[in-house]
């Protein structure tokens, strides 16, 4: 038994010449394979950027939704960061419909100038406190204000202010960043706002203000005082609202380029042509579809490019249809559906109860509501709904249960002292949603489906 492996190495080393050849050119070698691997670090880290927001996925001036914000903004921060204007700004639109984006491209047009930002989020610097000291952080002024040693924020804040006052028009430019605007015209008295408005019509140094919200009424939030300073130049932005333009973006922001670091033409030609096959599948294009029909938020389709782009692998390093489906089916299961799986019978008759109320645009509901819908339904399907026949206090406990699941929410402050039955609710989950989930449902009679349609 030993010399039968032994015959076989022998042969395997000693082969014939003709086989040399088919070995060089096998795809899988240790060299090609380093090399692939290689093309496709620098390929996900360039598209990763582009999904991430860090870098624009087209021109600036080829941006649906955002080109015109990003004109008359860049002309803004040029006149701040070139002439020494000093402005104030707010750029409005909906979530993930580019505004920081366009912030970004904004200020990447002068890289070359000499100007200094200082970037705020309203979810992170809650009170004034943490806001100036995150200013006085990006500014570099710790030490002066150490040695200053103000002792509240006001005076670390006029500090800072007087420091800027002391400056001239030559100084550097100062580029304050506000995302989530909004919420700092929550703060008590909206002192930051106030005196960063303030700086910017009467500071020496020149100080460029420009704030991001997606609230279309941020304005009316600010006070008189506040509102008064402020230059009332407001810019808008929207997502893509058209498939066209969504699928143009998502076209550029993964299709490679030369100046992505792809040192392999071969493998750039590769990707992009598969890239197109992509794009041109009619599963793509419905998904395409549904996200322009239904969120129309650009980040829903970042997160499943995102994911794709993590299943690639040195042996299948394009973007595919069957990896696009598996990155569909990580990213967009809804937790709504494992919810729903483990609910009762009941409890998924009374949501469809409930998508009864939200059909007659009863959005503000009670039990005794949602359960007038029900006994309806029984009686006229008592020979095929007799199971789901209860009495109203398991009912009652069922709708219970909803609540404690988060399909529904008590209304703040609206029947608080009523009895429990009649206090009132509104549903967390759409009319589509029940619809869906009810039409997948294997367990569900025909005569509920019925019901949820009509």
């Amino acid at each position: 038994m030993a010399t039968t492996p032994k015959r076989k190495r022998t042969q395997s080393l000693t082969g014939s010449a003709s086989k040399q050849p088919r070995q060089n050119k096998h795809p899988a070698s240790p060299a090609s394979i380093s090399d692939v691997e290689a093309s496709l670090d620098s390929a996900c880290a360039a598209i990763q950027t582009r999904l991430s927001g860090r870098t624009l996925p087209l021109p600036s001036n080829a941006v649906a939704g955002i080109n015109v914000a990003i004109s008359k903004l860049g002309d803004i921060t040029g006149s701040a960061v070139l002439k020494g204007e000093s402005n104030s700004v707010l750029l409005i639109g909906p979530r993930n419909s580019g505004k920081t984006m366009a912030i970004r491209s904004a200020l990447a047009q002068f890289h070359n100038a000499n100007f200094i930002t200082v970037w705020l989020n309203g979810l992170f610097h809650i009170t004034d406190q943490l806001a100036v000291k995150e200013i006085v952080r990006q500014l570099h002024m710790e030490t002066d204000v150490e040695g200053a040693r103000p002792t509240a924020v006001a005076d670390c804040l006029k500090f800072v202010i007087e420091t800027l006052n002391s400056g001239s028009k030559e100084n550097v430019p100062v580029v304050f960043i506000l995302e989530e605007f909004d919420l700092f015209a929550l703060h008590p008295k909206q002192s930051l706002l106030y005196t960063l408005f303030d700086i910017a019509q009467t500071c020496v140094n020149p100080v460029l203000v420009i704030g991001a919200s997606q609230r279309q009424d941020c304005i009316e939030l600010l006070e008189k005082r506040v509102k008064s300073r402020f230059s009332h130049r407001i810019l808008f932005t929207r997502a893509p609202n058209t498939v066209e333009d969504l699928t143009e973006l998502i076209r550029h922001a993964v299709t490679l380029s030369e100046e992505d670091g792809v040192a392999d033409a071969g493998f750039l030609a590769t990707f992009n042509s598969k890239v197109k096959a992509l794009l041109k599948d009619e599963f793509v294009n419905e998904f395409v579809k549904d996200v322009i029909n239904g969120s129309a938020d650009v980040a829903d389709i970042y997160k499943v490019l995102t994911s794709q782009l993590l299943l690639l692998t040195p042996e299948e390093p394009f973007l595919s249809v069957e990896s696009f489906k598996v990155a569909c089916s990580s990213q967009l299961q809804s937790p709504m559906r494992d919810l729903f799986n483990g609910t009762s019978p009941l409890e998924q008759v009374l949501l469809v109860a409930i998508k009864q109320c939200l059909y007659r645009q009863i959005n503000t509901f009670n039990f005794e509501i949602a359960h007038e819908f029900y006994k309806d339904f029984i009686k006229s399907n008592s020979s095929k709904a007799g199971s789901l026949n209860f009495k109203k206090d398991v009912v009652f406990k069922a709708f219970e249960s909803l609540q404690s699941l988060e399909f529904i929410s008590l209304v703040d402050s609206v029947g608080n002292r009523c009895p429990r039955k009649h206090r009132m609710f509104k549903a967390n989950i759409s009319m589509g949603d029940i619809c869906d989930l009810i039409e997948q449902s294997d367990e569900m009679s025909e005569a509920v489906k019925k019901w949820c349609r009509s």
